[in-house]
């Protein structure tokens, strides 16, 4: 079919900020959007798509102002509809408008792709529920707590423990550029300590994209990104000294009365062989994983049972005991998520606005059923607020909790804002701890047996006014 189009005035209301086609050249149109009943066409350099004004213009207030000032009389007129110029390239605009109208997208082109445009144009054009709907897609592999992070990594390690994450994942470089293009620091944290792993000499090359374009961090994120890769190495150097290298047995450790010094000193023994193998690895590879302290620190750990096999004992040169390995794998969960709490200062970034969960040491007589856990505030953010928390037992359980900003509550007594009704055995504490002033913004959790019953009751006493939009799943 042949398409004309003519140009007449140049000053094209609402569309005089976009770059309209040459005089004599004429737009082809869109292989795939374009409805029969459709009744506005818009250009997009070389392509033009023919879609409906009211769900535009429902879903899009800034694209309503846009075709509402489109001039009723108008010459200019595509398949003899009127046109709205938009500056954005065809494919991302495609990709939009896919999104839009719940369309399938092309299976050949990348996922980032995809979720980049759509991401893009709905911030531009105001369309909350597909940015929404982006961010959540991202936020898998660019997530901002350490359990989903954990979930990414697995997911990109092969069943042999080969980490091969390049080709199913965006280059970090791509998603940087994209949180700030498109206001989502949240996305941040997890992409420059990601970035961190890369070599520096990797870091001054920059990334080429498929299509051939290049992309490179400016000098100040270059300093950023070594500057954090210098306090996550301090941080690991620091916990094997202060936490691994020479560290005595549990009090609790089942080689604790041995007679025979090598038998008795077998848990030590174990800890200085994992020790050394972290030393000898810290600037190197760990199942191909480049400078990774936050998975090297974990590793410590699984290091210990990896090659154990069912029915038998197992004596592998770095194994301690159940009770020192238990306790030893408290100690690395508190390390890691205080090392996830860090990566915004240490990268020079905003906090997200969210607690973050710090696991406190458990108690001895956790057979008891005692778990005791903090909450840490780590941002500000609107002073009312709502908070999701979950707690894992036999089933799940949500308890919604919404603070108001009233300062004058504490001493386990909740504001009268506070939704209980989801989980009737949650009570506020009765006894009244003294608080501190710079106690304010910590929340703690205890969870203990019944006495009646095998499942677990939880209390949630306020200490102080939280600030918080999310609480990650525990």
């Amino acid at each position: 079919m042949c398409t004309t189009i003519v140009l007449m005035d140049t000053d094209f209301s609402s569309n005089r900020c976009a770059s309209p086609l040459d005089e004599y050249e004429v737009p082809t149109r869109h292989p795939d959007i374009y409805f029969e009943d459709g009744n506005l066409s818009i250009v997009a350099g070389r392509q033009y798509f023919i879609v409906h004004r009211g769900l535009l213009c429902r879903h899009s207030e800034v694209l309503r102002v846009r075709i509402e000032s489109i001039k009723t009389n108008d010459e200019r007129l595509l398949e003899g509809l009127a046109v709205l110029y938009l500056d954005d390239s065809p494919e991302d605009l495609a990709h939009f408008l896919r999104a839009l109208y719940g369309l399938s997208h092309d299976t050949n082109v990348e996922d980032f792709a995809v979720i980049s445009a759509v991401l893009r144009l709905s911030t531009n054009y105001g369309v909350e529920t597909l940015r929404e709907t982006a961010l959540r897609s991202l936020s898998i592999s660019w997530p901002s707590t350490l359990q989903l992070w954990e979930m990414r990594e697995k997911a990109i390690t092969t069943i042999d423990g080969i980490y091969v994450p390049r080709s199913g994942l965006p280059h970090p470089l791509m998603v940087i550029k994209l949180a700030r293009e498109v206001n989502a620091p949240q996305l941040l944290p997890s992409a420059f300590y990601d970035l961190s792993r890369y070599l520096p000499s990797q870091l001054t090359e920059g990334h080429t994209t498929s299509d051939g374009a290049h992309c490179e961090l400016d000098i100040e994120d270059l300093c950023r990104v070594l500057r954090g890769k210098e306090q996550a190495a301090r941080f690991f150097s620091t916990f094997i000294v202060t936490e691994l290298e020479g560290r005595p047995p549990s009090q609790l450790c089942m080689h604790r009365s041995e007679v025979q010094p090598s038998l008795k000193r077998a848990c030590q023994m174990a800890f200085e062989a994992v020790t050394f193998e972290l030393i000898r690895d810290v600037n190197g590879m760990v199942c191909n994983r480049n400078c990774d302290p936050l998975f090297s620190i974990a590793e410590s750990v699984t290091m210990q049972t990896r090659d154990d096999h069912p029915g038998v004992e197992n004596k592998a040169a770095y194994r301690a005991c159940e009770a020192c390995r238990l306790e030893y794998g408290l100690i690395v969960e508190v390390a890691r998520e205080e090392f996830w709490r860090q990566l915004p200062s240490w990268f020079e970034l905003d906090a997200p606005d969210q607690l973050v969960l710090t696991r406190s040491m458990l108690a001895m007589n956790h057979s008891d059923g005692f778990v005791e856990l903090q909450l840490e505030l780590a941002g500000s953010t609107d002073s009312h607020s709502e908070v999701d928390l979950w707690i894992d037992h036999d089933d799940d359980v949500e308890i919604e909790l919404e603070l108001s900003d009233d300062d004058n509550f504490h001493d386990g007594e909740l504001p009268h804002s506070s939704k209980l009704e989801a989980f009737p055995d949650i009570s506020p504490a009765s006894e009244n701890d003294d608080e501190d002033e710079n106690d304010q913004g910590l929340h703690q959790v205890e969870s203990r047996s019944s006495e009646d019953e095998n499942d677990l009751r939880y209390a949630l006493h306020v200490l102080g006014k939280v600030y918080s939009q999310s609480f990650p799943r525990i």
